[in-house]
């Protein structure tokens, strides 16, 4: 029986490397240090002796303690190099099974990037049938609603363990459990699998900072929104410190400060709305769900729910509010102001006669249903003109319906609505200035201090002494009859 040769590892359990000798031929059998792969170097030696076969070979590796992952193609060239007397170095024979690591827990956001769709149907500069991208729409951050589901954070996992060659187990590095720090933003509710499931408990942007999971409800723009920035849609609050270029658009729910001017552009918010002042070339727009505030408006449309409150100067705009329209130091020239709460400015209308309307004590959506209905019933006139028989009777039947329908408009009355115009300074000529439903062109200059209301008994405005908004049209109206019948 052959006897091994050890080296200098004969301390430990599994020696790092035995050699085995005959006549005829030198095997050394060694390990690498993590004892997860088995080296085999074969040296034939002169002077007789028969080559290394396959039953000693099973041997050596027994008594060398080899017990997995032993490889049959690497045990075949290193037999069939013994064979042809031809030497072998490190051939690796058997390799074990390395251990997998458990998975550190991990945050996995739910919520996608919100990135505003680009315009479609375009050709772009290269050529026909190139699409056209929309480069100002850039904005990738994470926006959230309350209640949204944010992301799970994944369980840390212990891992699967390995086996060296010599068949000892290797125990895998446990994954580090993710401790987050959430702050009152969030909500965590553990599965029963281990994981957690994050809630939005605001609406805003999701920040995630390293182990930092939070709702931040305020989104700043440092210097012009441009495309370095892109259009911003979020759901919080918006400031830009500077300017809103033409063609960008800026979309929140909780508010938006803009402390520089807007362009051509869309601004559009479920809150208040600040800004220094837009020129919207004629298709600058602002939708607000709540208080307007700006320097000046000039060649727009605004949609606001609120009040309408403009330092200097609205120009050529067309403003819709279910509040009030107030200019505190400037006029109103051009275009069309209607405001359900009444209207304030210094001056209305110019000295070149700038086609001005304003509309006090109306909601603008009924304006616009009186207006498809009136147009409906002149068409249904037409119609009924040339009809006849059964059609005819029809026709009659589609007039009642829209008259009564037109009356019923007529007839609403709106909380808050205040049907009063102040006029601080000047009210100019060919201004048409209605209270309500009823209206008037004015033919001529009148200057201020004054009030204009609705005269309810022989139709028409009045044109009283200045009072606060405060004060109603309709309280007027009544102090003004009853003083009326006591004189």
């Amino acid at each position: 029986m052959t006897e091994p040769v050890c080296d200098k590892s004969t301390e430990q359990e599994v020696p790092a490397g035995v050699e085995y000798k005959r006549l005829g031929y030198s095997l050394f059998i060694a390990f690498s240090v993590d004892r997860m792969e088995c080296l085999c170097s074969y040296l034939p030696v002169a002077g007789g002796g028969s080559a290394l076969a396959r039953p000693e070979l099973d041997q050596f590796l027994m008594q060398s303690n080899v017990r997995i992952g032993i490889d049959e193609g690497q045990l075949a060239l290193l037999l069939g190099a013994a064979a042809e007397r031809k030497s072998v170095l490190d051939l690796p024979v058997a390799r074990g099974i390395p251990p997998v690591d458990g998975d550190d827990g991990r945050f996995h956001p739910v919520a996608k990037a919100s990135i505003v769709a680009h315009h479609e149907g375009e050709e772009a500069a290269g050529g026909p049938g190139d699409a056209a991208h929309d480069f100002r729409n850039v904005q990738t951050f994470i926006n959230v609603l309350e209640g949204q589901e944010l992301g799970r954070v994944a369980a840390s996992s212990t891992g699967v363990p390995g086996r060296r060659v010599t068949g000892e187990v290797v125990i895998p590095r446990h994954g580090r459990p993710l401790k987050l720090k959430l702050d009152k933003s969030v909500r965590c509710e553990t599965e029963q699998d281990g994981s957690a499931v994050l809630y939005a408990e605001l609406a805003g942007r999701l920040c995630v900072s390293g182990d930092e999971v939070s709702i931040v409800q305020e989104y700043r723009v440092v210097g012009n929104l441009d495309f370095r920035v892109g259009s911003v849609n979020f759901n919080g609050v918006v400031e830009v410190t500077g300017d809103v270029l033409d063609g960008f658009t800026v979309t929140a729910t909780k508010g938006i400060n803009i402390r520089g001017n807007v362009g051509n552009c869309g601004i559009a918010c479920d809150g208040d709305v600040a800004i220094c002042g837009i020129d919207g070339q004629g298709r600058g727009s602002i939708i607000c769900d709540g208080t307007l505030k700006a320097n000046y408006l000039h060649d727009c449309c605004v949609e606001c729910t609120g009040d309408v409150l403009v330092a200097t100067e609205i120009h050529n705009a067309t403003i819709f509010s279910l509040g009030r329209i107030v200019v505190q130091r400037g006029g109103i020239v051009g275009g069309n102001c209607v405001a359900l709460g009444g209207i304030e400015a210094g001056t209305i209308g110019s000295i070149a006669s700038i086609p001005t309307r304003v509309t006090a004590g109306a909601d603008y959506r009924d304006l616009q249903e009186l207006e498809r209905l009136q147009a409906d019933l002149a068409l249904n006139h037409q119609l009924l003109q040339k009809a006849a028989g059964q059609e005819q009777d029809a026709l009659r039947v589609s007039r009642s319906v829209l008259t009564d329908r037109i009356m019923a408009v007529r007839r609403q009355v709106h909380v808050g609505s205040n049907g009063k115009i102040n006029v601080r300074k000047l009210l100019h000529e060919k201004v048409h200035v209605s209270a309500g439903f009823t209206g008037e062109l004015t033919c001529r200059q009148t200057r201020g201090p004054m009030s204009v209301i609705e005269n309810s008994r022989e139709g028409g405005l009045r044109f009283l002494e200045l009072t606060p908004l405060e004060i109603r049209a309709y309280d007027l109206e009544q102090a003004y009859l009853k003083g009326k019948q006591h004189s």
